[in-house]
């Protein structure tokens, strides 16, 4: 899936350039798998920073002004110096003259972009650096164990350090996961390595990839210290055309490609890692937002299909659970059942802002006992999800943590996060032809939908509009209740016997309740629910003493014009909370026991019971809660990414292929004849509502599945239905003027 596009920057002091382009902003890229796949993030990150940069000046200046200036921190986990082939060789063979070439082009055609590195190497030449000291527990203990503490050196000072880390990792918090609760990292750990392989009657890490990410976040202090210093390294390949890694100054011959890098500096591994131990202990720890991250968390070896179902390592989980935020996860090293995806998902469900997927290798097979475990765990949590209010990816990680049995017969350890991919792949990775089935459904009929609800009168039937308007308000003014002033006159909520507009129903409701806009207009929820006699919320005008109206058609195209200018500035400044709304709304008309009621409060029916929306709908209505929460979650990344700038209506429709719009009744019809008034409430209220345009688009920026889509569908199709049969479209034409497209005629 497509992220969405969010600069994952934070302020910082950054250097400030020769041509005085301003302070920086500091941006992370962690490489925490291959080559080839980090190549690929580097791109794509330097790619929407230079973007970003002559878009936006810094800290608000004037768009195109001033360059905004990113200082790029590519930090991995990767080689060893010395006669051995590189780690991320072993993922990805042949990427390390690619990522310093990549590196190299870069820095000469970004030139608002300050790019420095540091790889962490397991070994310099025989001195263990990322292997110095880690933790582990024996095969078997249960959370309450302590961890042991593994040293690579007979070093009372390296022992110390170890024994150090594991206290530092039990203590630990994590930012909040997928639940919104902090997590203990001691905890989260030991139920990772229960998961992986024993070896020598342990389960262990030395948390190669977490250490990456402590350098990243403390990179100048490092730097100053001495801890890390830039060193010269010559690339090598030997004769069967593997690469690997030698000090430059011992490559006499000059048979290999020099490059510059910064490592931990020779004699600093130790205190390397006494200053990640009090990282670690740092409750307020520099934790920077990563603009890409390269792992392969979960479970599976994938040349070693037999044994999928064990998790190679837990050290990318441990670095995606010290993370604050991830604008893009890429993954690699992918499983046959992509349960690299599926763990990702389930370790950092929101602070993920969009995957860009692994590809599996297509010579490894899975054993046909594991993947019917799969499916039988994937039944369990598809059922679950179907009927709980929450996230999918909070499922997740409850299925994560709480789902069958570890050991199993035939030795194998089970991992209920690459189990519970099967949900993931229903729920989130439809196919090609799925999707593009349900999307072009979609937009085919919300584009129909509006066009039969909807109108937008010429110029001359506005004029006549505004003629009818004037003989309501001399209906008004002369304190005659007529049906120029409401469908429904003799009703006192919708017309007042004081014959003041600001004292509706509406207006009453919105002065003393409503939360989400100014002074002039504020939105509060339709009494029916929504997707079912409603659009969405209703943006009500106050009524000021100095501008009395009983409708958007008052004065002249002018007013009309100002009136809307004004609606839909603050329409857009409160795009992300009228969009909450509707979500909201639905949960509202919950009841217990799952259904759902036809309006909050409540109306009974002709029986005396609780009208409800029949039992065959309440499904379709718990996924479309959650695919609405979804797209919440999407526009403000979306407009995180995007910068104060941005016009939101813009950047939804741009990134996520909706459209909110708003509409409202007068004294006409699509058919175009002028009569009495089509709306109830004698005060200017508009209905929003929200349109897909690009239903492929929402579905890759804001992670939605097929399940989700299809319920949205099926209930557009109700809901138009509906709508017809309540009179708001069919042979009259549509009974709501469409007010985008009023203002773009006016």
């Amino acid at each position: 899936a497509r992220g969405t596009e969010r600069a994952a920057v934070m302020d910082g002091g950054g250097p400030v350039g020769s041509d005085g382009a301003g302070p920086a902003k500091e941006t992370v890229v962690v490489g925490l798998g291959g080559s080839k796949t980090l190549v690929t993030a580097i791109k794509d990150t330097v790619k929407r920073l230079e973007m970003v940069a002559l878009q936006r000046g810094p800290h608000g200046s004037p768009r195109g002004r001033v360059p905004l200036r990113h200082v790029l921190t590519v930090a991995r986990h990767g080689f060893s110096v010395g006669q051995h082939v590189a780690h991320n060789v072993k993922i990805e063979p042949g990427g390390e003259l690619d990522f310093y070439r990549v590196l190299e082009r870069a820095r000469a055609d970004s030139p608002h972009t300050v790019i420095r590195t540091f790889t962490q190497t397991s070994f310099d030449g025989a001195a263990p650096v990322s292997r110095l000291c880690g933790i582990q527990m024996v095969d078997g203990a249960g959370p309450h164990a302590p961890f042991v503490p593994i040293a690579t050196t007979d070093s009372k000072n390296v022992m110390d350090c170890a024994q150090g880390l594991c206290k530092a990792v039990e203590a630990a918090q994590c930012p909040p996961g997928p639940d919104g609760r902090k997590r203990s990292l001691g905890w989260e750990l030991k139920r990772l390595l229960g998961m992986t392989e024993a070896r020598k009657g342990f389960q262990g890490t030395f948390l190669h990839d977490a250490k990456v990410y402590f350098a990243a976040a403390c990179y100048d202090g490092l730097m100053e210290a001495g801890v890390l210093s830039e060193r010269q390294l010559s690339i090598m390949v030997s004769p069967d055309g593997v690469e690997f890694v030698i000090d430059a100054a011992a490559d006499a011959a000059h048979r290999g490609t020099v490059v510059t890098d910064v490592l931990v500096a020779p004699g600093q591994a130790l205190e390397f890692h006494r200053r990640f131990v009090a990282w670690l202990e740092d409750d307020n720890r520099p934790a920077p937002p990563v603009a890409a991250v390269v792992a392969d968390p979960g479970c599976g070896h994938t040349s070693r299909a037999v044994n999928w179902l064990v998790a190679q390592d837990c050290d990318d989980a441990a670095a995606l659970l010290l993370m604050t935020s991830i604008n893009r996860l890429f993954l690699c090293d992918e499983t046959p059942v992509q349960s690299r995806a599926a763990a990702a998902v389930a370790l950092c469900g929101p602070k993920i802002a969009g995957v860009v997927p692994g590809i599996p290798s297509p010579e490894v097979q899975v054993p046909a006992e594991s993947a019917a475990m799969c499916t039988a765990l994937a039944d369990q949590v598809v059922s679950a999800v179907t009927k709980r209010d929450g996230a999918e990816a909070t499922l997740l990680d409850e299925a994560f943590c709480t789902v069958g049995q570890r050991r199993l017969s035939g030795g194998d350890v089970f991992d209920p996060i690459a189990a519970s991919h099967h949900a993931l792949e229903r729920m989130r990775s439809p196919t090609a032809v799925e999707a593009s089935s349900i999307c072009s459904a979609i937009d085919t009929a919300e584009a129909d939908a509006v066009l039969r609800q909807c109108f937008v009168p010429t110029l001359e039937q506005l004029d006549a509009l505004i003629a009818q308007s004037r003989r309501a308000e001399s209906d008004l003014r002369e304190g005659r209740l007529t049906k120029l002033l409401s469908k429904l006159p003799h009703v006192a909520a919708l017309c007042p016997p004081s014959m003041n507009p600001g004292d509706t129903i509406l207006v009453k409701l919105a002065r003393a309740h409503g939360r989400v806009g100014d002074n002039l207009y504020r939105a509060i929820q339709d009494q029916a629910l929504v997707y079912w006699t409603s659009f969405g919320p209703n943006s009500v005008y106050l009524e000021p003493d100095d501008d009395v109206r009983i409708n958007l058609v008052s004065h002249s195209r002018g007013a009309i014009a100002d009136m809307l200018d004004a609606y839909f500035a603050v329409r857009s400044a409160w795009l992300p909370a009228i969009i909450k709304m509707l979500p909201d709304k639905i949960r509202e008309c919950r009841m217990e026991g799952g259904g759902y009621s036809k309006h909050f409060p409540p109306k009974m029916d002709a029986e005396g019971n609780v009208d409800t929306v029949p039992e065959a709908w309440w499904p379709a209505y718990d996924a479309v809660a959650d695919m609405l929460d979804a797209v919440g979650i999407g526009l403000r990344r979306a407009l995180w990414w995007a910068g104060p700038d941005a016009a939101p209506q813009a950047v939804l429709r741009r990134d996520l292929g909706l459209e909110l719009v708003s509409l409202c009744q007068t004294w006409m019809r699509g058919s175009g004849a002028i009569g009495d008034a089509e709306f109830s409430v004698m005060s200017p209220h508009f209905q929003n509502r929200l349109v897909v345009v690009d239903a492929s688009k929402l579905m890759a920026t804001c992670g939605l599945s097929v399940r989700q889509l299809e319920a949205y569908h099926a209930l557009g199709v109700q809901f138009s239905a509906n709508m017809e049969a309540a009179g708001y479209s069919g042979p009259k034409g549509g009974a709501f003027m469409h007010l985008d497209q009023l203002r773009q005629i006016l």
